[in-house]
């Protein structure tokens, strides 16, 4: 199966939604970053991207990537 195709306009498969919620990353990216101006929103995106694929792809190096747009958008950002 190529991952990058859509039929009938459904997500790739890898964009599936999992768990309980069946909510699609993209999906809790967008929701959770309108609150926030532009340029916040972008960090907060990165943050509910990263926190949610870590167990599944990269491990710690995705929580390493998610403090660094914490760090961003508090202030923190060296």
């Amino acid at each position: 199966m190529d991952y990058d195709i859509r039929i009938n306009n459904d997500p790739p498969y890898r964009y599936e939604g999992k768990g309980k919620h069946k909510i699609e990353t993209i999906e809790a990216m967008e929701y959770c970053a309108e609150k926030f101006n532009q340029k916040q929103a972008v960090s907060v995106s990165q943050i509910v991207k990263y926190l949610s694929r870590y167990n599944d792809k990269n491990g710690y190096e995705d929580l390493e990537k998610a403090c660094d747009y914490i760090k961003r958008l508090t202030g923190e950002w060296a």
